[in-house]
């Protein structure tokens, strides 16, 4: 993109812009997956042995909390937000001569 002469901010924020969007729908996707995965084992059960001093076992489910989805998403979005920030910026400075030169 540089050497058909777009600015080096151009192609920042359009590699940032593009980890927004796939950060984003990674996130959600995600939250989908494992909300789904979550009540499909809570629907099968999971048997658990009997505690101490006891003779019935139980079967546990998994709890879906909103605030534990919500964080769970937010931190994979962001991790994939801040992993772009140092490639984007390496990309935008990038000399189109030695680029081109060596096939990058």
């Amino acid at each position: 993109m540089l050497a058909v002469g777009n600015r080096s901010d151009t192609v920042f924020k359009l590699i940032m812009l593009e980890s927004l969007c796939l950060g984003t729908f990674g996130a959600l996707i995600g939250m989908a997956l494992g909300c789904l995965a979550a009540l499909g084992i809570s629907a099968i059960g999971i048997p658990m042995p009997p505690p101490p001093n006891a003779n019935l076992g139980y079967t546990a489910l998994i709890r879906l909390e909103l605030a534990s989805v919500l964080t769970a998403g937010a931190i994979g979005f962001v991790a994939a937000f801040l992993a772009t920030i140092m490639p984007a910026r390496k990309a935008a400075q990038l000399d189109i001569v030695e680029a081109l030169r060596h096939g990058v």
